[in-house]
């Protein structure tokens, strides 16, 4: 039985990649030397006809979790001299056969599935030749058996208009320095126990099962920049509808980096064309809303009240006629329909006079006595807001 320390890679600390290389014993022996047994063990190490380390019979024991195990660790490539001094240049990993299992799960959360067994596999590579952007990809994919799968991708890459004045080639925080080129994840034939959501909201749970179909996506043109959002979810609870386009404009360009205030992400800066969604409610709204009132612990009657009254002040201020009065009264009725959502629509749309980033919208002035009207708002934005009941 050998030990093998916390991959240093696993935890990002990654920087730029030299060219890949095969890997020998003696280089991987000192990372083997760095972890006790009760956290990571594995039965054999070897390497490959293609110079890749490869583990086998991997045991990971997580503290108040479990252990998960694995069929083996890849490492095709890594920079072993800078992973002793904490930043590699290159990094190349998969992991396949990652199983959990029912009898050594120990967390205090109920076994949230219906199988005994959930499996999966996991890559992840960070590269950047010389002179060029970096790139991280990613991938993985969970069989959860009867409660359904999942299988999501990421490429992310440093844009070629960023510059780089310090040199530092480490991987930074998502969103400070790489930004996305594509993302995409689907679920398949999820099902979310009732019972399990019902122990996490301390009973206040009453809609049962919940399945969850979903297919979303994040993608930039790597020929114009045009980005583009799609969400499709398809529940036994809800059905919804997300489509959205922009692009990675000049707020971005200016706001990029490590010197971005705090709270604050690239997506705030993304300048949107258009947007739209539709939601169809099939006993969601009414299970979220009871948990959400249950927490609470004021009287639902009280806040519903308080709701309504301030969306009385907020149509007396925007005057009885016009877009912004119009989404008020629809919010209204939604609030008046309180536990009678299964059934009902809602639907959204956006589609801006000129492309405007949500960092922009927060700096404006909305003020219909000292700054822009509300319904000169939703002209800017052509928005629109339609409420259905059923």
């Amino acid at each position: 039985m050998k030990h093998i320390a916390c991959w240093t890679a696993a935890c990002g600390i990654v920087s730029a990649a030299s060219a890949a290389h095969a890997l020998t014993p003696q280089e991987v022996a000192p990372l083997l030397q760095q972890i006790p047994p009760e956290f990571l063990t594995f039965d054999s190490q070897t390497i490959d006809a293609q110079g890749r380390l490869v583990l086998t019979g991997i045991r990971l024991s997580v503290p108040e979790f479990g252990t998960i195990s694995a069929d083996s660790l890849t490492v095709a490539d890594i920079d072993i001299d800078g992973l002793m001094g904490g930043e590699p240049l290159a990094v190349d990993i998969a992991v396949a056969g990652l199983t959990l299992s029912r009898n050594s799960y120990i967390a205090d959360f109920p076994w949230p599935f219906a199988d005994d067994v959930v499996t999966g596999d996991v890559a992840f590579a960070y590269r950047v030749d010389d002179g060029r952007p970096g790139t991280i990809a990613g991938s993985g994919s969970i069989d959860f058996g009867a409660n359904g799968s999942i299988v999501v991708t990421v490429d992310l890459a440093e844009p070629d208009w960023y510059p780089d004045p310090t040199g530092d080639r480490r991987l930074p925080e998502v969103g400070q320095r790489v930004l996305p080129r594509s993302v995409s994840l689907s679920v398949r034939d999820f099902v979310y126990r009732g019972s399990v959501l019902t122990a996490l909201s301390e009973g206040l749970w009453q809609a049962g099962d919940m399945t969850l179909d979903l297919d979303a996506s994040f993608t930039v043109s790597p020929t114009d920049g045009a980005l583009r959002l799609g969400v499709d979810l398809q529940s036994n609870l809800a059905q919804a509808t997300l489509a959205a386009a922009g692009a990675f404009g000049t707020e971005l360009r200016e706001a990029f980096g490590p010197d971005m205030r705090s709270g604050e992400s690239f997506f705030d800066f993304i300048e949107w064309s258009a947007a739209s969604l539709s939601y169809r409610d099939a006993g969601l709204a009414d299970a979220v809303l009871a948990i959400a009132m249950g927490q609470a612990r004021v009287p639902t009657f009280e806040l519903l009240a308080d709701g309504l009254a301030e969306m009385g002040d907020a149509a007396r201020t925007v005057g009885g006629n016009g877009t912004a009065a119009d989404a008020i009264a629809q919010i209204r009725r939604m609030m008046l329909n309180f536990g009678r959502y299964d059934g009902d629509r809602v639907s959204v749309s956006v589609q801006p006079v000129v492309p405007v980033s949500f960092a922009t919208l927060g700096d404006v002035r909305v003020d219909p006595e000292h700054g822009l009207h509300p319904d000169d708002m939703m002209a800017l934005l052509r928005a629109r807001l339609i409420y259905s009941p059923q």
